[in-house]
């Protein structure tokens, strides 16, 4: 009986535990580390690698420095500091003791994130302490709180400890790829090497040294190439004599007209002493700038690296008949599903060609290349229309000369250079299935 009674009594002091433990209000889980009071601060204060960055909303592009200097802000930066400051979450939290305050950085921060308003309420300030001892993590604290928490150093690094240089605006030629109309560099004359004019969206053609259409994935990489130019340096702030940064008379510059009118600009000094950049400037803003070396050969990129280098821009199917024209009479292929697979396989090749250089069209070169009397010709028709007419010209070492004087894929400008080998024996070959001698 007293052991019934002792596990009867133990079942209900259990009972009661587990009721009261069931009936407690769970606690709340913590609130945000760290949140602003708005959206978007009045005015954004970051103190970090020996500089004191101010910020304010309003500039042309969105935020704008005014301290140390005039100029716009990184938009994407500025925006991911904010997004970041609006709902900061730290993996774990202590308490901060002054005894701790050496220990986790706060006596001498890193760096410090203010948020201040205008309507007098009290700013936000962030203060970004040391690293942990597997530099994984770095201590923070919410204004004077008396504790920290760990925010990964991945944040901190990434977003928050930012000197001027990285919180301006570093972009040098601020455009987007399909907005660009046209573009052109110089020499270190200051004369014109090269033009380019989009002649519709996705279509580019070259104007200088002299025309001929534009291998439309090349010219979108170099765009993408000028687009994504920095600043690696703000080397001299207001205006002043160029003549020392080799800026009266660049290097090499490049100009970009927009859809909108604005016309952006580059140009490219001498080299910075003890570095690998060069001097710099904008059209656009006063201010000498240092940026990579590498620059310079992308501003001295020739004609013949954008230039279509396919001889044909059409396919079999667009074509119904081709005609050799030789010394001897005209021969035909009709381009039709009775066309043995040979005779495919060798046009289809010969649509495939390419050329490695370029010439301009001028009255020498077309004799010098032998297509100023009679060549070899190969006109590839749609009905009446002609498509092209490819006359092969004398050879040049491994190369052979072809000209495109007539047709909807007309390069009347252009003299090009294929490798003989990939010509010579496709049009000899279709000339003896046409004549069928062996």
């Amino acid at each position: 009986m007293r052991a019934l009674a002792a596990s009867a009594a133990a079942f209900l002091v259990l009972a009661l535990v587990a009721w009261w433990l069931l009936g407690r209000t769970p606690a709340p889980p913590p609130g945000p580390f760290f949140a602003i009071k708005q959206r978007l601060p009045d005015t954004l204060i970051v103190i970090a690698e020996g500089d004191t960055t101010t910020i304010v909303p309003g500039g042309s592009k969105g935020w704008e420095v005014v301290r140390p200097v005039h100029y716009p802000a990184d938009q994407v930066l500025v925006n991911a500091i904010v997004r970041q400051l609006s709902d900061l979450k730290v993996d774990r939290r202590f308490p901060l003791t002054p005894q701790k305050m050496d220990t986790y950085g706060m006596r001498f921060p890193q760096g410090i994130v203010r948020a201040a308003y205008r309507d007098g309420r009290a700013a936000d300030t962030l203060v970004i302490g040391s690293f942990t001892f597997d530099d994984k993590y770095e201590y923070v604290r919410n204004g004077s709180r008396p504790e920290v928490g760990l925010l990964p150093a991945r944040t901190s690094r990434g977003f928050l400890l930012k000197g001027t240089t990285e919180l301006r605006d570093n972009e040098i030629l601020p455009f987007l790829e399909n907005r660009v109309v046209s573009f052109s560099t110089l020499d270190a004359q200051g004369d014109t090497v090269l033009t380019l004019e989009r002649a519709r969206p996705g279509t580019w053609r070259i104007l200088r040294p002299f025309p001929g259409p534009a291998q439309d994935a090349k010219v979108r990489e170099y765009l993408e190439s000028l687009s994504h130019m920095h600043v690696g340096v703000f080397v001299r702030e207001e205006d002043g004599p160029l003549d020392v940064y080799g800026l009266v008379r660049p290097r090499a510059g490049v100009r970009v007209r927009l859809e909108d009118g604005n016309l952006l600009g580059l140009d490219l000094g001498t080299p910075v002493p003890k570095s690998d950049l060069l001097y710099a400037r904008t059209l656009a803003r006063p201010q000498v700038l240092g940026v990579s070396g590498k620059y310079l050969p992308v501003l001295e990129w020739s004609a013949d690296r954008l230039r279509r280098t396919a001889v044909l821009d059409f396919g079999m199917k667009d074509a119904s008949r081709v005609t050799l024209l030789d010394t001897g009479r005209p021969v035909s292929f009709a381009v039709n599903d009775s066309l043995s697979r040979e005779v495919k396989d060798l046009l289809g090749n010969w649509i495939l060609i390419e050329a490695h250089r370029f010439q301009p069209a001028t009255a020498a070169n077309l004799r010098a290349a032998g297509l100023d009397r009679a060549p070899r010709s190969m006109v590839w028709l749609r009905g009446e229309r002609v498509l092209a007419r490819v006359e092969i010209g004398s050879e040049a070492g491994e190369d052979v000369a072809l000209y495109v004087p007539e047709g909807e894929a007309a390069r009347p400008a252009e003299i090009l250079f294929a490798r003989r080998d990939a010509v010579l024996p496709i049009f000899n070959a279709l000339e003896q299935h046409a004549t069928g001698s062996p």
